[in-house]
C-alpha cells in the first residue's frame, strides 16, 4: 500500500497515532524495508501490524484494506512482531530505564505537593497484575488447566506491570499462567532484584505501592489491613489507593486502544503464536504514545512523561542480515525467512 494511501485514511482511527506521530514512531523504530527477497515500505509494514492490533481484524479484512495477499500480510506481521518484541522486551525492564533516576525525586515531590502521597513514604510507582483473555487451549491438558482463571472464569495469560504516575510502564513481566496469584508473579518475576537498585538514588530508597495481595517489604508498600484501623491508617489507605488507580488506567488504555485483546478466540497459545508478544508490544507502543501525547495519569498528577527522544535513547535495534534477524541483546537469531527461528513467544512461565 502506498504511503499516500495511508495519508488518505484516518490514521488516528486505524493506528491510534496522528499522522505526524505515526511517521515519527516509524522512523524511530528503524523497521527494515525488506524481508528476505521481498521489499516493503517500513511505513506500510508498521501500518499493517498496528492496524491488526488496534482493530483485532482478520487477515482477510487487512487484505481488503491494504490490497495485499493474505500470505504477504502474514509474513509482514510475523516479521514486525519479532522485530518489535526484541525492542520492547528489554525496553520494558526497569534496568534499562536510563532516564528514570533523574525523575524519581520530582515524582515523589509532585505526589506529595498534590496530596496524593504520604510524607516520607517515597512512593514513586504502582504495581498490579492484569489478565489477557485467550482462546481455550486444545491438545494440552496441563496448559488448559493452569491458564484457566477462576476469578475471570476464562482462560488467560497474566502480566505484572509497574507504572509511574507520568503514565509510563517501567517494568513488565510475563506472560504467566492465568491461575497464578499476584504475589507469585512478584516473587518469580525477579522484580525485586531489578527494581531495588533502580529506585535507589542519592542514598534514598524509593518504593512502589500495591494492593493487599502483595506482601509489604523495604521496596513494596501495601495498605493497612484489618477492621480496627486508626484514622491515620485509613487516611493512608485512602490516599495511596486513590493514586494506585493510575495503573488501572494504564491497563485500560492498552486494552481499549488494541481491540485484539478484547476479541475472545483471536489470541491462541501453542505452536507459533503471537499472543505472548502482542501484549508486550502493545504496552511499549502505549508508552511511546504517552511520551508524545501525555496520558490520563500524567494530567491527573501533573507530571510530564519523559520526552520521546529521551525514552528511545539507548535502545538496541535487531539487525537484519541475509534473511535473519539478529538479537543484539542476546546471542542468537530469532527470525528467518523460513520461520525456523521463532523464539520470541516461549510461554516458559506457564508450563
Amino acid at each position: 500500500m502506498p504511503l499516500s494511501m495511508i495519508e488518505a485514511l484516518s490514521c488516528s482511527a486505524l493506528t491510534g497515532f496522528c499522522k505526524s506521530d505515526f511517521d515519527r514512531v516509524v522512523e524511530a523504530l528503524k523497521i527494515p524495508s525488506y524481508i528476505g527477497a521481498y521489499s516493503f515500505d517500513a511505513f506500510e509494514c508498521f501500518f499493517i501490524f498496528i492496524a491488526r492490533l488496534k482493530s483485532g481484524c482478520t487477515y482477510t479484512v487487512l487484505t481488503s484494506l491494504c490490497g495485499r495477499e493474505a500470505s504477504t500480510i502474514s509474513r509482514i506481521i510475523t516479521f514486525v512482531t519479532c522485530y518489535l518484541f526484541h525492542i520492547a522486551s528489554p525496553c520494558l525492564s526497569v534496568t534499562n530505564a536510563s532516564w528514570l533516576a533523574d525523575r524519581l525525586a520530582n515524582i515523589d515531590q509532585s505526589l506529595l505537593s498534590s496530596s496524593r502521597s504520604i510524607s516520607n513514604s517515597r512512593i514513586v510507582g504502582f504495581i498490579d497484575g492484569t489478565h489477557v483473555k485467550i482462546a481455550r487451549p486444545h491438545g494440552n491438558a496441563r496448559l488448559e488447566c493452569v491458564a484457566y482463571s477462576g476469578h475471570k472464569k476464562t482462560h488467560t495469560l497474566k502480566y505484572q506491570a509497574v507504572t509511574t504516575p507520568d503514565g509510563i510502564c517501567i517494568d513488565l513481566a510475563g506472560p504467566f499462567a492465568g491461575s497464578q496469584h499476584d504475589s507469585f508473579l512478584f516473587t518469580n518475576s525477579g522484580l525485586y532484584r531489578r527494581l531495588k537498585p533502580a529506585l535507589k538514588v542519592g542514598g534514598i530508597q524509593y518504593r512502589i505501592f500495591g494492593d493487599p495481595a502483595y506482601r509489604s517489604s523495604d521496596l513494596l508498600t501495601v495498605g493497612y489491613k484489618g477492621q480496627n484501623l486508626t484514622n491515620g491508617q485509613k487516611e493512608y489507605n485512602t490516599i495511596l489507593s486513590g493514586s494506585r488507580v493510575s495503573i488501572e488506567w494504564f491497563f485500560g488504555e492498552v486494552k481499549n486502544n488494541f481491540q485484539i485483546f478484547n476479541i475472545l478466540g483471536r489470541l491462541k497459545v501453542g505452536g507459533v503464536r503471537f499472543c505472548g508478544a502482542y501484549f508486550t508490544i502493545a504496552v511499549f507502543l502505549t508508552n511511546l504514545k504517552h511520551c508524545l501525547e501525555g496520558s490520563q495519569g500524567s494530567k491527573y498528577f501533573n507530571i510530564s512523561p519523559p520526552r520521546f527522544e529521551e525514552y528511545m535513547n539507548g535502545l538496541k535495534f535487531p539487525q537484519y542480515f541475509d534473511g535473519f534477524l539478529i538479537d543484539v541483546n542476546g546471542t542468537s537469531s530469532f527470525f528467518s525467512k523460513q520461520y525456523e527461528h521463532l523464539s520470541f513467544d516461549r510461554l516458559g512461565n506457564i508450563l
